[in-house]
């Protein structure tokens, strides 16, 4: 499968390595690690429901070439706090970038989890206010 995934930049953050990309490869995106090794991905996409589209549909296409079983995506298989993915639909990749980068730099991002506002499948989400991340 072709994904479009561009590194706009990579920074390091309290000896963390930070990676931005336009774009997204939602099986780098699933099998990235879990306990922080290879430091934090950031995606930034168009629109999220276009993207999960065409994995769908690559996926598929894929499992017929292959004769293997389809799987649809679930949202649920990205669940890792290194992993980002913003959807910067109507403000632009290069200011959304910007924006995230200097909130990084200044540790600008409070100890707060993020939970889905209208469901997994929407890929809306929210920061929620319970500081203590549980």
């Amino acid at each position: 499968m072709i994904y479009s995934m561009t590194l706009i930049d990579e920074i390091v953050v309290m000896d963390i390595p930070v990676k931005f990309y336009e774009g997204i490869n939602f099986d780098e995106a699933i099998k990235h690690s879990k306990d922080g090794l290879n430091g934090y991905i950031i995606f930034f996409i168009n629109k999220w429901e276009d993207e999960v589209h065409l994995y769908n549909r690559d996926n598929k296409i894929d499992s017929i070439i292959n004769n293997s079983k389809f799987r649809e995506f679930k949202s649920e298989d990205i669940e890792n706090t290194y992993v980002s993915i913003y959807q910067v639909d109507g403000v632009g990749v290069e200011e959304m970038y910007k924006t995230i980068r200097k909130k990084i730099e200044n540790k600008n991002f409070p100890n707060q989890p993020w939970e889905p506002v209208s469901g997994f499948d929407k890929g809306a989400w929210k920061i929620t206010n319970n500081k203590s991340g549980n």
